[in-house]
C-alpha cells in the first residue's frame, strides 16, 4: 500500500516536531517569600507551624496546568522554601493564587513531606477561593525565573497552641 505523498509529508512533519513537545526536563522551583508560622506544642508533642487555611498555586500555560502547588506555610525550625517542578522553557505562564476555605487541623508531621502524606491525615482543602491572578515568565536555562514571588492571602493567620 502506497502512502500519499500529502499524507506522508504531514507524518514526517509530525515525528520532526515530536521533539519540541517534549523540550528538555523540568527544573527544580521555589516560592519565595512564603509565611513563616512558630512551631506550636501541643500535648507534649512538637508541632509544625504552618497556615490556619493553606494556599493552592495553580501554574498554567493556556489552559494547560503545569502545577498545583500547596502552601502551608513555612516551619520557623526549619524555614525552607516549598519546592516543585516546572518545565524548562521560555514562555509567559498563570499563577493564580487561591486560599482554601477548610481550616487546616496541625499535624505532627510537615505536609510538604511525602511521607506524611502516605501516612494519612491528608489535608483537604475544599472550596478555594482566588485571590490574585497574574503572569510569570519562565526562561529556558534561568533558575532564578524559576522562583516564583509569594502573593499573600487575605487571611495569613498561623495556626497557635499552648
Amino acid at each position: 500500500m502506497k502512502i500519499p505523498s500529502l499524507s506522508k509529508f504531514i507524518a514526517l512533519s509530525a515525528l520532526a516536531l515530536l521533539p519540541l513537545a517534549c523540550k528538555g526536563p523540568s527544573l527544580p522551583s521555589l516560592v519565595k517569600d512564603e509565611p513563616v508560622c512558630a512551631d506550636v506544642t501541643l500535648a507534649g508533642s512538637a508541632l509544625k507551624g504552618g497556615l490556619k487555611y493553606p494556599v493552592q498555586l495553580k501554574l498554567k500555560d493556556g489552559d494547560n496546568l503545569l502545577a498545583t502547588v500547596m502552601l502551608y506555610g513555612v516551619p520557623k525550625s526549619s524555614p525552607h522554601p516549598t519546592r516543585f517542578l516546572l518545565p524548562d522553557v521560555d514562555r509567559e505562564i498563570t499563577a493564580e493564587w487561591g486560599q482554601c476555605q477548610n481550616l487546616r487541623a496541625p499535624t505532627l508531621s510537615d505536609p510538604r513531606d511525602r511521607k506524611a502524606s502516605q501516612d494519612g491525615g491528608a489535608y483537604d482543602c475544599g472550596e478555594v477561593t482566588v485571590y490574585e491572578t497574574g503572569k510569570h515568565h519562565l526562561k529556558e536555562g534561568d533558575v532564578t525565573s524559576h522562583e516564583v514571588q509569594m502573593v499573600l492571602p487575605p487571611n495569613v493567620e498561623c495556626t497557635t497552641g499552648g
